[in-house]
């Protein structure tokens, strides 16, 4: 019998893969960067195949199966088709609605499996997982303030403010650049702020120009851009203009400009910007102009019963007003004496009238160096005496009025606050601590270059002029009313104040002052019967 022949490594035919396909990604998963302005979706992409090894037979009878996945820092979510989403099971993901901050930085990905089929395995390497594609989202940029046409004389200085907003705070900063008939600033001695919202630019020749602000921000590999609205800057003559500056106690601000040679006399009360207003100022912002002539009316003293309060005092004078350099009148607003400061130096007082008492009547206030009179009644209260021309020092008195109101008087080194019924004395130039602190002396100009106004607290008013400033606000002790007692009228205020009445009789009347740096035309006692102060500001005859 012969032997059988075993083979032991026998080849068998059949119709399967017998080692499943690789799985790979002809497309994979990569950022989407869509803009805001646009339709409001966003669409992934991810396409996978699979291969088999050469050697082997290649039915391929199974089919490639997606599903997306969003990537988040608590847990992945596999995603479902809804109102918002679709494709969640496909090559294609596709998200709608989705333009907002909040979606911006979604990050996506595909997890790419094998489903066998008949002649078919499972793939060796499933599941696949895709790239991470992240939702790119370009915010919106749109200017919130455009700038406004501004017309200035030759060398006075034109500002613009341009304030622009992106709509996903995560692409700060915005950045700006301003141009001028599309030419593109650079900061110099004309220009100031060229790569900020605020434009500050001084031209010397009358003309007009064009202006625009332009915002950018980067955002991922490209720059979005907006531009501002264009508008004019003219540039025109320089004219004969008065300028008129008002401040509150909380940084507000208003301004008043009026063209004395054309448009005539001009009138500042208590009224014209406000009681609220204390500090008012003034300049010559274009041309100097060689005499203005101001009528200055202090406010009479209050009324009681058939008594009546002194009158105050009035004062013509005559200023030279050089180019940007201010002037401050403190007293309008609240109706009182009236105090003029050139830069921080008092120039000019004039004396407010005493308050009748229940049986008296007040003293009229003084004109520009001219005492108060006394008030009438048993035990009146005593004129204030005007000092001489140029005497008045640094250190003062606050009246004891004043003294009586309030306990939040914080006098400095050699300044006190007086007692009884007695009027105080004033200061030569403003002590207002933020400047003091800065090491600038009382009667020294705060700066040597042109600048805007800062308050007590120390806060700039961005909407102030570039001037030459030396006013110090915060401490002028310009209070110097006297305090009336048993029934007696208060002093007037001035440079030196009235003294308050004493058992009803009326207050005497507040002092003038000068410090001789100006034409003084004329000069009374009294003059004023009404409880208002004003000014008037004119080019004389």
């Amino acid at each position: 019998m012969s032997p059988i022949a075993f083979n032991v490594f026998r080849g068998t035919q059949t119709d399967l893969d017998l080692n499943g396909p690789n799985l790979s990604f002809l497309q994979n998963v990569s950022d989407v960067i869509v803009d805001s302005t646009g339709g409001g979706s966003a669409t992934f992409v991810g396409i996978a195949t699979a291969t088999f090894p050469q050697s082997e037979r290649a039915t391929n009878t199974g089919t490639i199966t997606y599903q997306w996945f969003e990537q988040k820092v608590g847990g992945d979510v596999r995603l479902q088709d809804g109102a918002n989403i679709t494709g969640t099971a496909t090559t294609t993901l596709t998200l709608s609605n989705i333009f907002s901050s909040a979606n911006n930085g979604r990050d996506f990905y595909q997890e790419v499996s094998y489903t066998p089929g008949p002649t078919t395995g499972n793939a060796i390497n499933e599941p696949l997982k895709s790239a991470v594609g992240e939702l790119i989202i370009i915010p919106t940029l749109s200017f919130v303030e455009n700038p406004e046409p501004i017309i200035v004389a030759e060398q006075e200085t034109a500002r613009f403010v341009a304030v622009a907003e992106v709509s996903d705070e995560n692409f700060l900063p915005i950045t700006y650049f301003w141009t001028k008939d599309g030419v593109k600033l650079t900061d110099s001695d004309t220009v100031v702020g060229s790569a900020t919202t605020t434009l500050e630019i001084t031209l010397d020749s009358v003309g007009l120009s064009t202006i625009q602000c332009n915002a950018e921000i980067q955002a991922q590999d490209r720059v979005v851009s907006v531009g501002s609205s264009v508008v004019d800057l003219t540039i025109r003559a320089p004219e004969s203009k008065l300028k008129f500056e008002a401040y509150d106690t909380n940084g507000n601000y208003k301004t008043i400009t009026h063209d004395i040679l054309t448009d005539g006399t001009f009138t500042l009360n208590s009224d014209t910007f406000g009681s609220d207003y204390s500090i008012i100022q003034f300049t010559a912002p274009e041309l100097a102009i060689d005499r203005v002539r101001v009528d200055a009316f202090a406010a009479a003293g209050k009324d009681r019963s058939i008594h009546k309060g002194g009158q105050g005092g009035n004062s013509r004078f005559d200023l030279d007003l050089e180019v940007d350099v201010e002037y401050t009148i403190i007293g309008i607003s609240n109706n009182t004496s009236i105090f003029v400061y050139r830069q921080s130096q008092l120039i000019a007082v004039i004396g407010s009238g005493g308050d009748a008492g229940s049986i008296g009547d007040g003293g009229d206030g003084g004109g520009i160096n001219i005492d108060g009179s006394r008030g009438t009644g048993k035990t009146p209260g005593a004129g204030g005496v005007s000092p001489n021309p140029g005497t008045l020092e640094l250190n003062g008195v606050f009246g004891s009025l004043l003294g009586s109101k309030t306990s939040s008087i914080t006098t400095y080194v050699g300044d006190s606050i007086a007692t009884g019924n007695a009027g105080g004395r004033s200061i030569s130039c403003t002590k207002g601590s933020y400047w003091t602190d800065l090491g600038i002396s009382p009667c020294s100009n705060n700066s040597t270059d042109k600048i805007r106004f800062f308050d007590d607290s120390g806060q700039e008013i961005v909407d102030s002029i570039k001037i030459f400033r030396g006013f110090k606000a915060g401490y002028t002790i310009s209070d110097t009313r006297g305090l009336g007692i048993n029934d007696g009228g208060n002093g007037g205020g001035g440079a030196t104040g009235g003294d308050g009445g004493v058992n009803g009789s009326g207050g005497g009347g507040g002092s003038g002052y000068s410090n001789g740096t100006f034409a003084l035309q004329e000069s009374r006692r009294g003059g004023n019967n009404t409880t208002n102060s004003f000014m008037t500001f004119r080019i004389p005859d």
